[in-house]
């Protein structure tokens, strides 16, 4: 074999070997997650054979959607005592198990516990443990990119799925279809899950870079590494640091992949940062849950043609698809970061949704509907890697809960409003121009943090120049001990 036939292999095997574990991820969450995007294909026979009001079985699906997305905590507890391979396992097998149920059940209250609160929480155990491996697997900057391909997956088989149901359900029932369902869950989600272990070469990369960073910060400051084993007598010299034995690096890697989990809840809590994102993505996610629950509502209130209605629904889900896949293959090389790339989001639907509370042109409609597709597959992807990136000192594992709880809210309180204003003007006009002003609160918060973000880190810089001038007057203990401390604060 040639040198450059071997050379391409070795490639081919290294992004092979890298993208393993986010393709199972991806194929784990669309087996679990996209039957929840297909309910309305249920709920019509789900309505006739437990003889239930439209509110009652709109509910159980409503139910599903809010504990696969706020039941982060619940997520939380089972992965401290179990760890994300098993969870994932657990929630998948759950998954299957509560569909299963839910066909062979005639009621109500039991398809509510089973398919709206068990199936929801189960499906959410997947999808937390999943996304958290996922952010410890990979590097900052493609969280975004891999996070993309996983509702790209979920999309993608919510499509496969609708179309399944669609020839099924008539023929054989809703029942027939969750057990089929059930079993691809159990067949194909279950197993993959046990082969869910990416922790054997992350821990290599984090020991690598742990002696890396402590480095880095020591020269900064003038500090530089010796040897032990030249030193006579184990003196070591003023303005020097001790070599990193392997103890010392295995220790420090230690403490950078669970140093943030020590910063815990409660400070979490406490922390004015979490409740701004909180806000950030709950404010705007009430005015987002419009574009997805009351869409074909708006469009025959402004009076559209059936056509129409299906042109426009049509945009809107393929153009989610198409944002989606672009941001999994091409999110790295925007322009913009995770942040920015959500203000500027935020601020494209104050401008969609403000051209909408009036009745635009066919063809300004359809680039509206276009620019919401785009934007509804954007927006949950970006948020997980938006609050990772502006909790810097919390584990992943907090901020993907956050991120959750705020989508969650989001859309369980998103129809109130404009459900209100709706029936009270009987317009989506002001709804719409309030639905603006929400996007424009999420922007302005983002923004407002980015600033403090930028503010704080320049103030570090300094205090980092200053200890520098200072470093050779310092002490070997000194100087390890502020290395130490600007280890932690990252």
């Amino acid at each position: 074999m040639s040198p450059d036939i071997s050379a391409k292999m070795k490639k081919l095997s290294s992004i092979l070997e890298y993208w393993k574990i986010p393709l199972m991820v991806a194929i784990i969450n669309g087996g679990v997650v996209a039957p929840m995007s297909c309910y309305g294909w249920l709920f019509s026979s789900i309505q006739a054979t437990v003889n239930a009001t439209a509110v009652q079985t709109g509910w159980i699906g409503s139910m599903s959607s809010a504990f696969s997305v706020m039941s982060g905590p619940i997520a939380v507890v089972v992965e401290s005592h179990m760890g994300y391979r098993l969870t994932t396992v657990l929630g998948s097998t759950l998954c299957a198990v509560f569909m299963l149920l839910s066909s062979y059940v005639s009621s109500f209250i039991w398809l509510l516990l089973f398919y709206g609160v068990g199936y929801g929480i189960a499906s959410c155990l997947t999808l937390h443990a999943t996304l958290c491996t996922l952010f410890k697997y990979v590097d900052k900057s493609n969280r975004s990119r891999m996070t993309a391909t996983i509702y790209s997956s979920i999309s993608l088989m919510s499509m496969l799925l609708a179309v399944f149901y669609e020839r099924i359900i008539p023929a054989f029932g809703w029942e027939f279809s969750l057990r089929v369902t059930s079993a691809y869950v159990f067949l194909l989600g279950v197993p993959l899950s046990c082969l869910l272990n990416p922790e054997g070469n992350k821990n290599k990369t984090m020991k690598m870079r742990s002696v890396s960073m402590q480095i880095d910060v020591a020269s900064s400051m003038g500090i530089r590494p010796v040897d032990h084993s030249n030193a006579a007598g184990g003196d070591v010299e003023r303005g020097t640091i001790p070599s990193i034995s392997k103890e010392v690096a295995m220790e420090e890697s230690k403490k950078e992949m669970y140093s943030s989990e020590h910063r815990g809840w409660l400070e979490l809590i406490g922390d004015w940062r979490a409740w701004m994102i909180l806000i950030a993505i709950t404010v705007p996610g009430m005015a987002l849950a419009a574009y997805w629950i009351n869409t074909i509502n708006y469009f025959e209130s402004v009076g559209l043609s059936e056509p129409a209605i299906l042109l426009n629904v049509t945009i809107i889900t393929a153009s989610e698809m198409v944002g989606r896949l672009a941001l999994a293959f091409f999110g790295d090389k925007f322009p913009l970061k995770d942040v920015n790339l959500n203000i500027l989001l935020n601020l494209v639907f104050v401008l969609v949704t403000s051209v909408l509370a009036s009745l635009p042109p066919a063809p300004v409609l359809v680039f509206c509907c276009f620019l919401i597709g785009v934007g509804r597959g954007w927006s949950n992807v970006l948020l997980f890697g938006v609050s990772a990136d502006l909790l810097k000192g919390y584990s992943p594992d907090q901020s993907i809960t956050l991120t959750m709880i705020g989508i969650g809210l989001g859309f369980t309180l998103g129809a109130l409003p404009t459900g209100m204003i709706v029936d009270a003007t009987d317009s989506y006009a002001y709804a719409f121009i309030v639905n603006a002003l929400f996007f424009l609160v999420g922007a302005t918060i983002f923004v407002l943090l980015q600033v403090q973000r930028r503010y704080a880190k320049r103030s570090n810089e300094r205090r980092v120049q200053h200890v520098a001038r200072r470093a050779p007057k310092i002490s070997e203990v000194e100087g390890e001990a502020y290395v130490n401390h600007a280890y932690k604060d990252g």
